[in-house]
C-alpha cells in the first residue's frame, strides 16, 4: 500500500518527497524566495521549542515518513552523521556479498539487465497531451511532444534552430 502523498503536521499541509521526507515549500515575501520546512523539524519545535544550534532531528526508526514525537530525538551534528556513518557501514557490507567485480562480470550485468527490463515492464504509461499539435499519445517515459516532427516544428516556431 503506497503511503499518503500528503499530511497534516499543526494544521499545515506537507507533501512527500521521493527519499520519504514530508516537506512544505512556503513563499517568503520579504526576501523574495521559497523556504523548505521539514516537517519532523515542525513537529519537534511545536512540541519542545526551538531545536540548539549544531543539532539536528533522528528519526528513531530511520523511517523519514514516520513524524510521530516519539519516533523523534534531538541529537548532535556529529552524533547524527555518526549514526547515519553506521548505515553506510551497512551498505559496504551489501557490497562486500555482491561486490563490483560480480556487477562488472557477465553474469551480473545480464542480472542488471534483467531487473532494469522488469522495471520498465511494470512502469506504468501516462498520457501526455502534445505542446505543438494537441494530440494526446501514451507514454512510460517523459515527453512533451507526440512526435519528432512536432518537436521540429515547435523549435523552429521558438526559434531555437
Amino acid at each position: 500500500m503506497e503511503e499518503n502523498k500528503h499530511r497534516f503536521y499543526i494544521n499545515k499541509k506537507f507533501t512527500r518527497r521521493k527519499d520519504g521526507y514530508y516537506i512544505r515549500r512556503d513563499w517568503d515575501k520579504e526576501n523574495k524566495k521559497y523556504n523548505t520546512l521539514l516537517a519532523h523539524r515542525i513537529v519537534w519545535e511545536n512540541e519542545f521549542g526551538i531545536i540548539p544550534p549544531f543539532h539536528d532531528i533522528h528519526h528513531k526508526d530511520n523511517n523519514p515518513s514516520n513524524n510521530s514525537i516519539e519516533n523523534l530525538e534531538c541529537v548532535s551534528h556529529s552524533n547524527h552523521l555518526k549514526e547515519h556513518s553506521k548505515q553506510q557501514n551497512r551498505i559496504d557490507q551489501l557490497n562486500k556479498v555482491r561486490p563490483l567485480e560480480w556487477l562488472k562480470s557477465e553474469e551480473g550485468r545480464k542480472s542488471v539487465s534483467e531487473k532494469g527490463k522488469e522495471v520498465w515492464r511494470k512502469r506504468s504509461s501516462k498520457i501526455i497531451k502534445c505542446e505543438h499539435c494537441g494530440v494526446e499519445k501514451s507514454f512510460k517515459r517523459w515527453a512533451r511532444f507526440c512526435c519528432k516532427k512536432c518537436y521540429m516544428k515547435w523549435r523552429w516556431k521558438q526559434r531555437l534552430n
